[in-house]
């Protein structure tokens, strides 16, 4: 009976020695962070028109994270960009102000430390998401025209992660390509499609599981 005894207290040892070192090799499962980025639009405003009215800008958004393992994990990412421009032409006083929400979801290859690990962890992402954008207009002293388009994103992001036990930080830049669609936009621009793509670059900081 005690050697019975003895070799199940044995292999429940080797058991939970086992699970801990292989949990000991995982990532953190999951983490979440802020990041705060500065915003340069890359392409003329209308698809249709060469007009650039969007300014440059900059705007803030959450990022959640699940790693699948130490090199694949899938980002969740929600932001806002504020972009604002005065005197397009350089005579007449035009102002624009854009709006623009994003909600992405990327599948990011990584080289995640290990889970409580301190180190540094580049990355690779590549998504599609949702956007939103509200445009206004305002010429001289007329009020300010408005309207909201829905569209899509296609992005690509990199970026370098240090990773404390249970925080860390990192810098990163992405490029979205950006459509919205709305009849609104007909009576700013003669088109129903807008083009908010752009840069953005940034600093993250965030808690990991």
């Amino acid at each position: 009976m005690k050697k019975i005894l003895l070799t199940c207290a044995l292999v429940l040892c080797a058991t939970s020695v086992f699970a801990q070192s292989n949990d000991d090799n995982r990532p953190s499962p999951f983490s979440v962070g802020v990041v705060g980025f500065g915003y340069i639009p890359t392409s003329a405003t209308f698809e249709e028109d060469n007009y650039d009215f969007i300014g440059y800008g900059g705007g803030a958004g959450i990022t959640l994270k699940a790693n699948f393992n130490r090199f694949v994990g899938l980002a969740t990412n929600l932001n806002y960009t504020y972009g604002s421009k005065k005197d397009i032409d350089g005579i007449s006083t035009f102002n624009t102000k854009s709006h623009i929400f994003e909600i992405r979801e990327a599948l990011v290859i990584q080289y995640e430390t290990k889970r409580n690990e301190n180190g540094f962890v580049p990355w690779l992402s590549l998504g599609v998401g949702a956007t939103i954008h509200n445009f206004g207009t305002e010429f001289e002293s007329t009020a300010m025209d408005s309207a909201t388009g829905v569209g899509f994103n296609v992005n690509v992001g990199a970026g370098v992660r240090y990773n404390f036990k249970h925080f860390y930080t990192g810098v990163s830049v992405d490029y979205s390509y950006a459509l919205a669609y709305s009849d609104d936009f007909l009576a700013i621009s003669g088109s129903n499609a807008i083009n908010p793509s752009g840069v953005r670059a940034g600093i993250e900081l965030g808690f990991r599981m």
